[in-house]
């Protein structure tokens, strides 16, 4: 077989490494965009929004939809922490 195989590299990792701040950057911008919009998203009303005439599940108490909405807005807190932390210039990375 072929070293270069990804099936060897799954049963037989590399050694691990420390990530460059280039290896890093474009995880950090995911997972900064993910979070800020996921986070807005729950934050909003929106995954409570029916149409005219329908009505909610009774599962969706007022404290369910109070814990979504607070999960959204840590969420988007931790999403603009993070791309406030990794894009500032005092960043341990820059």
């Amino acid at each position: 077989m072929s070293n270069n195989s990804n099936i060897l590299k799954v049963f037989n990792p590399p050694e691990s490494r420390d990530l460059t701040p280039n290896e890093c950057t474009h995880c950090q911008i995911l997972q900064t965009v993910v979070l800020t919009g996921g986070g807005a998203y729950f934050a909003s009303n929106m995954p409570f929004r029916v149409q005219p005439g329908q009505r909610l599940p009774p599962a969706a108490t007022q404290a369910w939809q109070g814990g979504v909405r607070g999960l959204g807005f840590a969420m988007l807190a931790f999403g603009i922490y993070n791309a406030w932390y990794f894009f500032s210039p005092k960043a341990p990375h820059a």
